[in-house]
């Protein structure tokens, strides 16, 4: 499999974009962009790698996987309470959806409601979080 950081630069240049273009999408700084790009970061936070995948226009489980946060083949890396909390953060992440919920209140939500808002932003964006 592809090492994360040469992987993320191949789709950043796929998509003809600089590191500056791509601080300015993500709020990322480029010094940072280019730990990652290099290898010296090899663990970035799941949030950084959905806002990533956003901008280059790939699967956020995609780069998860890469990143090896999440095994290909249907083995977990994360625990299941994990990855509904991964989901959940990366759902709250979408401007177009987090505007919605308290971000405050959203940690104290039961993990029943966390699925149902989870399944119900898969539905609408058509994103596969959950597996």
């Amino acid at each position: 499999m592809e090492q994360l950081g040469k992987y993320l630069k191949r789709l950043r240049l796929e998509k003809n974009l600089t590191l500056a273009d791509v601080q300015k999408k993500t709020q990322i700084s480029t010094g940072y962009l280019s730990e990652i790009e290099r290898g010296n970061r090899i663990s970035p936070h799941p949030t950084i790698l959905t806002k990533l995948a956003e901008v280059y226009g790939v699967g956020d489980r995609e780069v998860m996987e890469v990143a090896g946060y999440l095994a290909r083949e249907g083995k977990k890396i994360f625990s299941q309470k994990e990855e509904i909390e991964w989901a959940f953060s990366a759902a709250l992440m979408d401007p177009e959806f987090g505007r919605f919920i308290n971000r405050g209140r959203a940690r104290f939500m039961p993990t029943e409601m966390k699925i149902e808002l989870i399944r119900y932003y898969e539905k609408m964006t058509g994103k596969k979080l959950l597996s």
